[in-house]
């Protein structure tokens, strides 16, 4: 069975567990046709960029020997727009203009999907690239379905039309799950579980080289906007270092918050203390990992689901310290497989790290309860088959 996974602009900073789950369809039998929506503009180049980026077709992308499939799919989009659903959307605050842009690429990549007889398409987003993913059905392309990665807010309107027209719902949380019940209660088939996964790593594993008492070394991986909270663990490690204690702060990752942070970074006078590491491929991200007492995640507001990198550190063996936000209370119990506080508690956050500051062996013995509890709950390999499983039914 050949299957069209679409991701947008892939491959992105954040992308490796979608190659990571590509990977496990095609070693379980199945046939992948990778698609995307744009090309990527993230700087990071991961071990896989090159042979992804070379696999995938943008549906942007617009080529003078595709001109008359673009007409054809100009002629469908414009009988699309005819449909009720469609122009019920206007209602929901989108524009004609966007509405025809997305109908234009969902039946472009319908005819894509037919020509190269693709039985299904798999998107993992639920924003735009679900438009398009309900627009190529409704155009003959095969049926579709959408997992959720976070907040139903975040990822624009229409939930309605696009859900409606999906095989299934899949949600990487309960949370989610949840949500996306209460807020379309109408939908025939509820959402289904299926989380996101890591690799069951055998090196990188953190061995006996925690920091002495009185000392921390901590990291957050992600994207450098408002909403990942950096400013709570920057004025963490302030407070800390008026303590006296000697802690050490690492960065990883770019964004459009990247001067902001640096300019918070040096209003605090913590240059020798914060480190702006940049991007990193995803294939150092767990030997890095490893050299960390701690990984901190202080995001606020809305978006966070089940955060891969959260579960990269508890895969390493190292504790996570984390804000209650979107998933992460389904993945993490307090105190036992890592540490949980109120977004923005910057006291409580001060207070989780320099507990973990004076001991050395709560550092340990967390690490290694969220390891276990990683491995036994994030595997992209049982992902991958449940995703397949369900496509299937």
């Amino acid at each position: 069975m050949t299957i069209g996974y679409l991701v947008p602009e892939f491959p992105g900073q954040t992308h490796g567990f979608f190659w990571r789950e590509i990977l496990h369809i095609e070693a379980g039998g199945d046939a992948v046709a990778i698609f995307s929506t744009r090309r990527p503009h993230d700087r990071t180049t991961h071990d896989f960029s090159k042979l992804a980026s070379d696999r995938t077709i943008y549906l942007t992308d617009v080529r003078f020997r595709d001109l008359l499939a673009w007409l054809s799919a100009v002629l469908a989009a414009l009988a699309l727009l005819a449909r009720k659903d469609v122009r019920d959307l206007r209602n929901q605050g989108e524009g004609w203009f966007k509405l025809i842009g997305l109908a234009v690429v969902g039946a472009r990549l319908g005819s894509i999907c037919r020509y190269n007889n693709i039985r299904h398409v798999h998107g993992h987003s639920c924003a735009d690239a679900g438009y398009v993913l309900a627009f190529s059905k409704l155009s003959g392309g095969p049926p579709f379905s959408l997992s959720l990665h976070g907040d139903l807010a975040v990822y624009g309107r229409g939930h309605d039309f696009k859900f409606q027209h999906a095989k299934f719902i899949a949600c990487v949380t309960d949370a989610l799950c949840e949500q996306v019940k209460t807020t379309l209660p109408h939908l025939v088939n509820e959402p289904l579980l299926i989380r996101m996964g890591i690799e069951r790593e055998v090196a990188n594993q953190k061995g006996s080289d925690w920091s002495a008492p009185q000392a921390l070394k901590i990291v957050t991986v992600a994207r450098l906007n408002q909403m990942k909270g950096h400013r709570h663990a920057i004025a963490a490690v302030a407070t800390l270092k008026q303590r006296g204690l000697r802690i050490h702060y690492d960065i990883i990752g770019e964004g459009d918050y990247h001067s902001e942070i640096a300019e918070q970074i040096e209003n605090a006078g913590l240059q020798a203390e914060v480190n702006l590491v940049g991007p990193l491929p995803n294939d150092q991200i767990a030997e890095r990992l490893s050299r960390y007492d701690a990984f901190v995640l202080p995001s606020v507001g809305l978006g966070e689901a089940a955060p891969v990198a959260v579960m990269e550190a508890m895969g390493v063996g190292i504790p996570v310290v984390c804000s209650i936000i979107g998933g992460t209370p389904e993945m993490i119990e307090h105190e036992r497989t890592g540490f949980l506080f109120t977004q923005g508690d910057e006291a409580a956050l001060v207070d989780i790290l320099a507990r973990l500051a004076d001991d050395p062996e709560m550092r340990k013995r967390v690490g290694e309860a969220g390891q276990n509890h990683a491995y036994n709950n994030f595997l992209t390999s049982v992902s991958a088959a449940k995703l397949m499983h369900c496509i299937r039914q």
